[in-house]
């Protein structure tokens, strides 16, 4: 991973912050999200230069306290949704753009 380590990068997740990368060509954002009084932390394509595009949902786990613990970052970072890859399978890989 390139751009920051992961312990920065837990530390973001952790307090609610959103995460903007890039991996093979494209732009990806982890952010939390509340929908139906639930709230969640996802993974999306379709982001770029803080601008929306259309965008689809990768991963998703919802967390139950006020901003997302370690163990809710470990299990959205370990999903295998980068075509059968984790997060961390592919970090190698991943420029963080920036953090919001």
């Amino acid at each position: 991973m390139r751009g920051n380590t992961f312990e920065e990068l837990y530390d973001f997740l952790e307090n609610n912050h959103e995460v903007e990368f890039l991996y093979a060509g494209d732009y990806y954002v982890i952010q939390p999200q509340v929908q139906d009084n639930h709230a969640w932390l996802v993974i999306l394509i379709g982001f770029q230069n803080k601008k929306r595009r259309d965008y689809t949902y990768l991963a998703k786990v919802e967390f139950e306290e006020k901003t997302p613990t370690r163990e809710d970052v470990d299990e959205l970072l370990n999903t295998k949704c980068f075509d059968g890859k984790s997060f961390m399978e592919i970090e190698d890989e991943v420029r963080i753009l920036g953090v919001w």
